[in-house]
């Protein structure tokens, strides 16, 4: 009895020191807690279990007035949350352990979750329901009825959002609510993505009958052979090219007989030991910043192996979404281990992806002394529905006219709006400082056409405009030759031996059916026999049957006139039908002459 007064007497006192801390910092909050019931959604817990609103303590506490309803709470959002600011996990005790990939997402094991009210201010509280006027009116126009704070923050500082009361009340209204507004948003890109796709697939297929199809399996293996074959031939040229640029260099002649400097050939010129550092450190440096732009996924090991990522894509997401269920903080966690960045370093970052919005980040690195802009590649449904948005989009860079990957342009013109604001204050804030922009796969071809966006006039500030600069890793096809060539200066692709991202387009798809119909033995078999039959039966048919001494002295002038071509012949044959005859080069017959010679077994060409 002493040991429980005790207890509930320094519960008290932690219960009082805590309010009376709270209220000296300004800033008071609550916990809303929800059960999932299956079949039933997303309720209050039982009263036996924890009440609905409770404090620091797990004590019941009255629901808080929001500051919709004319009162002073709001719902408390940052990077460990939900867009509405629940955390979920298997049961209430288990909040306070930290889990891998945070708890921003439900998890298959999850049934609980909570979320933080937060205690503000007169005039925040003024501007909140202001704010919230001005986001019922947009959702109105959009035919979604959201009561959510309008504005989005894309750093990881935390935040507040306004929600109804009403809704609060109505767990799963409040969903649905959300849910729909989500869709709304993200359907007609969505669409559009699939419609672009189908439309380039049936554009590929549309003239190709059954037998233009690459149904034979046998020629995969036999192309795959043949395409080793010629890579290790260009290797091979490329190298003798590499060695007779080396040796002409000015700065190696009359050195036959020393040992050849170091020398990398990037772009049809020879750099010495010196520039090629340079070049390599940039590489090396550019290649962790797209690393790092993986987030979570990266630093959990699911990208270490082919295997890993398979399974992070499909069985995985059955327990829990490893690209799109990691809270910010985790992301933003991985992302400073794989960098050595602080946390003041990370500037912006985006973590939530749609179509034509990938993931990125903006950051500085005070050791290079150097500006970042990361962009992740391809590791979600919507990044791929980007990468199908493969028709081509006619654009102007630097006077120069040509045509870019349509998906791609559009995402590398969300990124280029989404960061003006954070990277003018990173060039006021360091002065002097180069811009690189970096991605692997996806984010490689975004970033070259973001560099391309940001070296146009007004794309940046102009202070940094001559010191933006790309490296793109495993960078996808996404422009014309004369745009390539225009962007060379600041722009550096590399690709890892036979990574075939970097050779994918509509074109070479196209390529690739032709070449494997080709290479099909089945098929190649079967024109042999079917040529043979052919054969066979036209030297039945010139053995047996008398020809007509005029198409022998035509045949000459007929190949003349139709050089081989198709369609001369069937310019001549139209003559001939307009007529009313039959041609034999350019004479002309009578039908009652073809009768006859038909009677006579003869053969008119």
């Amino acid at each position: 009895r002493g040991s429980g007064l005790l207890a509930r007497q320094a519960q008290a006192s932690a219960r009082a020191h805590a309010a009376t801390g709270e209220a000296e910092g300004g800033l008071n909050h609550v916990w809303e807690n929800e059960r999932h019931y299956l079949g039933f959604g997303w309720w209050p817990p039982t009263i036996l279990e924890r009440s609905n609103f409770t404090d620091a303590l797990n004590a019941s506490v009255p629901q808080p007035r929001s500051v919709t309803s004319g009162g002073e709470w709001a719902v408390h959002v940052d990077s460990g949350t939900d867009l509405d600011g629940w955390q979920y996990a298997s049961g209430f005790d288990k909040f306070p352990k930290i889990r891998g990939g945070g708890r921003a997402s439900m998890r298959l094991t999850d049934s609980v979750r909570r979320r933080k009210w937060v205690q503000v201010s007169e005039l925040d509280a003024a501007l909140g329901r202001l704010a919230h006027l001005e986001s019922q009116m947009e959702h109105s126009a959009a035919g979604s009825g959201s009561g959510r704070w309008p504005q989005r923050s894309t750093s990881s500082a935390p935040r507040t959002i306004v929600t109804d009361s009403s809704l609060s009340a109505s767990p799963h209204t409040n969903a649905l609510a959300t849910l729909g507004g989500s869709l709304l948003q993200r359907t007609d890109k969505t669409m559009r993505a699939i419609k672009g796709f189908m439309q380039l697939l049936h554009s590929a297929l549309k003239d190709r009958g059954l037998w233009g199809m690459p149904l034979d399996p046998v020629s995969y293996a036999v192309l795959l052979n043949k395409h080793a074959e010629d890579v290790r031939e260009l290797q091979r040229r490329t190298l003798n090219a590499f060695r007779r640029s080396s040796a002409s260099a000015p700065d190696l002649k009359g050195k036959e007989n020393e040992a050849e400097e170091p020398r990398l050939l990037l772009k049809g010129a020879a750099l010495g030991s010196q520039e090629m550092d340079g070049v390599v450190e940039k590489m090396m440096s550019a290649s962790l910043y797209a690393r790092a732009a993986y987030g979570y996924p990266l630093m959990a090991g699911y990208l270490s192996s082919m295997n890993s990522a398979l399974f992070m894509g499909t069985l995985k997401t059955v327990q829990f979404d490893v690209a799109g269920g990691a809270s910010a903080d985790a992301h933003n966690k991985a992302l400073l281990q794989e960098t050595h960045l602080r946390k003041c370093d990370l500037l912006m970052s985006e973590w939530k992806n749609s179509v034509c919005r990938p993931c990125h980040y903006v950051a500085v690195d005070p050791s290079r002394q150097t500006i970042v802009i990361g962009i992740r590649g391809s590791l979600q449904p919507a990044d791929v529905l980007t990468d199908s948005m493969a028709d081509s989009l006619e654009v102007s860079f630097a006077g120069v006219t040509g045509k870019v990957h349509e998906g791609i342009f559009a995402a590398a013109t969300f990124v280029h709006c989404n960061t003006a604001e954070v990277l003018k204050a990173a060039v006021e804030a360091h002065p002097g400082w180069p811009l690189i922009v970096t991605g692997h796969s996806l984010g490689g071809g975004v970033a070259a056409v973001l560099a391309m966006l940001l070296r146009e006039p007004n794309g940046c500030p102009e202070s940094l405009q001559e010191r933006v600069s790309c490296v793109a890793l495993g960078c996808p096809a996404v422009m014309t030759t004369n745009l390539s060539d225009a962007c060379h200066s600041y722009v550096t692709s590399l690709v890892l031996r036979h990574d075939f991202v970097a050779r994918l387009s509509a074109a070479s798809i196209d390529l690739l059916m032709q070449e494997l119909v080709s290479a099909s033995p089945i098929r190649n078999f079967s024109e042999k026999i079917g040529g043979f039959f052919r054969s066979l039966s036209s030297r039945r048919d010139s053995s047996t049957a008398p020809v007509h001494p005029s198409s022998l002295s035509s045949v000459p002038r007929l190949a003349g006139e139709c050089d081989n071509s198709a369609a001369s012949a069937a310019q001549v044959a139209a003559r001939a039908l307009s007529n009313g005859g039959a041609t034999v080069g350019t004479a002309t017959t009578s039908t009652g002459e073809v009768e006859k010679a038909r009677e006579r077994g003869g053969v008119i060409v």
